[in-house]
């Protein structure tokens, strides 16, 4: 595939309100809207744990189902050779540096 300069490119500059418009509405800094809503990072800092309040998850539950067919049960760790037994942590990065870099850098 090639990909060539158009007569018209880079020409006209970027409407961002009909950029929001059409992605649904302000999303307001990088992926804090979507389900959750705007406001849901709102309150949690930089490098906070997330998610280790989580209740488990319920037999009904679409990954416990597909887990319980392949053979796991509850207690087991999950993947082959020794797996993990504790889920795993996510930390809240809200920067936009990228993953392992510092402001010092």
């Amino acid at each position: 595939m090639t990909i060539s300069r158009g007569p018209k490119s880079g020409k006209r500059p970027v409407n961002e309100r009909a950029v929001r418009n059409a992605l649904g509405g302000n999303r307001g800094g990088g992926g804090a809207g979507g389900r959750n809503g705007a406001g849901a990072l709102k309150g949690i800092r930089e490098g906070e744990v997330v998610g280790h309040q989580a209740a488990k998850i319920a037999e009904d539950n679409i990954g416990y189902r597909l887990l319980a067919r392949m053979g796991w049960s509850e207690g087991d760790k999950i993947g082959l050779e020794g797996g993990i037994e504790v889920p795993i942590t996510a930390i809240m990065k809200k920067s936009k540096l990228g993953l392992g870099a510092g402001r010092g850098m």
